[in-house]
């Protein structure tokens, strides 16, 4: 299964940090998973990163960890994680007018966290001013910092950004600012509690288990009531970073996963005649040479420029990656607008 594919069937909101590898297999699985849950109603996934990073939206990296918010919290606007497109996500629309300075959102009528308190306009600011602190280093804040001014409540369901200037990709960015309840993460040491993965959202699941280093399960938040609903009523995450064991637990009759991501191409053979669907999709890894320009004889242009033209990319594709790879033109994917 394409790891895109994972996403949308899944009801991800999320990015492409969201389960980033460029292999992945799946098969319809067995009736039963293991003993953290399984049946027709249960996906259960293998995933070659850790759940033992931080689970802070406003400051974890890890694509475990991104991967499982992007199910568990909602932002104003979120992005379509195939075409990438915003979307109104607990916000009602997107801005008609993405040139002016202020936007202004209303939150969708009967949003609620998974603790089954409303989510309200002072949650927003909340998490706004935590990010935009000077004083608290996030992640979150380089995304922010530059173009947005303030987030102001207007009433109790609205808020508007006060933007420094104009900047309409910042709609595309509100997806990294994932509203959290204030009546949780104010309370002292719930940062900390973020960090090792107190999670507490609105979105299409809510957590139901965290066990670093093992597995994370979710299950569907009856009382979500947003655009992009749970397909599954169970999930179990299973985190297996060593490649072996992570292509065994989906290989075989008694395979205890109906998906797996980061599939060794030397593996891809072998799933396929067990069975299993075993699918590509454009990985973020972007092989380069990096020159010191102060010495010699780095600083003339047409070494560089030589160094490069004497490397058979295609062939390292071939060899190396097994033909699953493409020479890059540019540091942007081909699919990126800007490398068009």
């Amino acid at each position: 299964m394409h790891r895109r594919t994972f996403l949308k069937h899944t009801g991800a909101l999320g990015a492409a940090a969201a389960v980033s590898a460029s292999l992945s297999a799946c098969s319809s699985g067995p009736e039963s998973t293991n003993d953290t849950g399984g049946g027709s109603d249960t996906l259960t996934a293998v995933i070659g990163y850790g759940n033992d990073g931080s689970w802070d939206p406003t400051q974890t990296a890890s694509a475990f960890c991104m991967a499982a918010n992007n199910h568990i919290y909602e932002g104003l606007v979120d992005t379509d994680p195939i075409s990438r497109e915003p979307y109104a996500a607990l916000a009602t629309e997107v801005p008609k007018d993405v040139n002016a300075t202020t936007w202004r959102f209303t939150l969708r009528a009967g949003a609620t966290f998974h603790d089954g308190k409303p989510v309200t306009a002072d949650d927003v600011v909340f998490v706004f001013d935590r990010v935009l602190d000077p004083k608290t280093q996030t992640l979150a804040k380089g995304f922010f910092a530059s173009w947005l001014k303030q987030v102001r409540k207007v009433d109790a369901r609205t808020v508007e950004l006060v933007l420094k200037f104009p900047f309409p990709e910042g709609i595309s960015r509100l997806t990294l600012a994932k509203i959290m309840p204030k009546h949780v993460f104010s309370r002292p040491g719930a940062w900390d509690d973020a960090i090792k993965g107190l999670a507490v959202g609105s979105g299409p699941y809510r957590q139901t288990a965290h066990h670093p280093k093992s597995n994370t399960t979710f299950a569907a938040y009856a009382g979500y009531n947003g655009p992009r609903r749970a397909a599954f009523k169970k999930m179990n995450w299973l985190t297996i970073v060593d490649a072996a064991p992570r292509v065994a637990r989906i290989s075989g009759a008694s395979a205890g996963a109906q998906i797996a991501d980061n599939i060794p191409y030397a593996n891809i053979e072998q799933l396929r005649s067990g069975g299993l669907s075993v699918a590509g999709g454009a990985g973020m890894n972007n092989l380069f040479l990096m020159f010191n320009t102060r010495h010699r004889p780095f600083d003339d242009v047409r070494v560089r420029q030589a160094l490069h033209y004497a490397i058979d990319t295609e062939k390292m594709v071939e060899v190396a990656l097994k033909g699953h790879g493409r020479p890059s033109s540019s540091f942007l994917a081909p699919h990126n607008p800007l490398d068009q």
